[in-house]
């Protein structure tokens, strides 16, 4: 597994990789933090990265369009960063 120190952001958003807690990437916004949780996939390259991601250390259930359309946006800019490190990201 590649352990990139490349960070992604915009105007309003920050990806990262956690400090704090193994497998996860942290996505900030102005709403506050989202975790993703990814695991090391087939070969050295690949990662499986959780759609769900936690908000507070609970998995986040998306009841409303405008959490959805969050968590839609925040998931493929994390994906997206993965992607730019350089891995092959399958989504679960």
């Amino acid at each position: 597994m590649k352990s990139p120190k490349n960070t992604a952001f915009g105007p309003d958003y920050v990806v990262d990789f956690n400090p704090e807690i193994a497998w996860t990437l942290t996505y900030d916004d102005s709403l506050g933090r989202l975790v993703f949780v990814f695991e090391a996939g087939d070969t050295p390259e690949a990662v499986i990265l959780d759609r769900t991601p936690l908000e507070n250390n609970r998995v986040l259930t998306a009841q409303d369009a405008a959490t959805r359309t969050r968590v839609n946006l925040a998931f493929a800019r994390t994906k997206a960063f993965l992607e730019a490190c350089g891995y092959d990201v399958e989504a679960h």
